[in-house]
């Protein structure tokens, strides 16, 4: 609309603002810039109103991700809206009717466990990126929208973060990446996950 009027603005143009705000679609543009992400399942509301699709099952789900600890999330959603973090079973079924309130596609990743950071880009033809920030939750907790905008938020930034400094600039090399496959312009923040197991760099959201 903007650029129908002429008119400046700040932030990023409609293919980038369409492809970012869904998750799918941004890991794999992640992934053929040779980031690594987090292992997914996608779900089709079509899939989930199949009462015998396999996707419905915790136990086949868990097992086509290697993991237990799963986290079920609209696609296109913003603000950890519509986000249960899940671990067995038992709410396995409400936390996907949760997530099909907001999109007509959900996604279910394994969880990383680890430490989250992010990081911001900005400018157009030439990005620069900035220091890489560390997100503190309190233990058995995750960045939940309660954590993210309550007065009674538990979760504290560490700014800049307290990493090696080798991880940092891979936090930063990753963020560019991202930042230039989807086309962004103007500014965005890429949140990724440093894994606990091995120190590797997840790309989380952007």
């Amino acid at each position: 609309l903007f650029r129908l009027i002429d008119k400046p603005f700040v932030g990023v143009d409609v293919l980038a603002a369409r492809v970012t705000m869904d998750k799918e679609f941004t890991k794999i543009l992640a992934q053929r810039a040779g980031v690594p992400v987090a292992k997914w399942v996608s779900i089709k509301r079509y899939e989930y109103e199949d009462a015998k699709n396999q996707k419905l099952s915790y136990d086949w789900v868990s097992g086509q991700l290697g993991t237990t600890n799963l986290f079920v999330k609209p696609s296109n959603q913003g603000s950890s809206v519509g986000i249960t973090h899940v671990t067995d079973d038992s709410n396995y079924a409400e936390a996907l009717a949760e997530a099909f309130k907001y999109d007509d596609k959900v996604l279910v990743e394994e969880g990383i466990v680890g430490t989250e950071v992010e990081t911001a880009v900005l400018g157009n033809d030439h990005p620069v990126v900035s220091g890489v920030g560390r997100i503190i939750n309190a233990d058995n907790t995750w960045y939940s929208y309660e954590n993210k905008y309550s007065t009674e938020s538990t979760t504290t930034l560490q700014i800049p973060a307290q990493i090696p400094a080798e991880t940092a600039e891979k936090v930063q090399e990753n963020a560019l990446k991202i930042y230039q496959i989807t086309e962004c312009s103007g500014m965005a923040r890429i949140d990724s996950m440093l894994r606990e197991s091995d120190g590797e760099v997840i790309f989380n959201e952007l």
